[in-house]
């Protein structure tokens, strides 16, 4: 099964996926696309062709999704060097999830994070 999933970092607020697929997209208060909806349809699809930057994609569904422990963040670094597309620094200098699809280089950043703020949680239960 697949699903819209958008990649914030890369979103331009451009606006071109809210007014062709509403149903999956609005504004943020930061003046980029938000993902409302994850169900694909063909509006969606050509949201993600249309977009200037590929933030849009359709991705096959994942049954595991990234269940990130923010509180235990201790700032040092390894996810945003390893997984730069799904995390980043936030004004504490912490790190912050930006884009939950499971990657390879999610794997990688979970498998180094010293206090296992990174989790793939199934339906019942929490690895890592």
């Amino acid at each position: 099964m697949k699903k819209v999933s958008l990649n914030k970092e890369k979103c331009i607020g451009c606006g071109s996926c809210t007014n062709i697929a509403s149903e999956n997209f609005s504004y943020s208060d930061e003046g980029k696309a938000e993902l409302i909806n994850d169900n694909v349809t063909d509006k969606a699809i050509e949201a993600s062709e249309v977009c200037p930057t590929e933030a849009i994609e359709i991705v096959e569904q994942d049954t595991k999704s990234i269940n990130f422990k923010s509180e235990r963040c201790i700032g040092c670094g390894n996810c945003v060097n390893i997984a730069p597309n799904n995390f980043k620094f936030n004004d504490e200098g912490k790190a912050e999830l930006i884009n939950e699809e499971i990657t390879d280089e999610v794997k990688k950043a979970s498998a180094h994070c010293p206090t296992e703020a990174i989790l793939f949680t199934t339906n019942e239960n929490s690895e890592k």
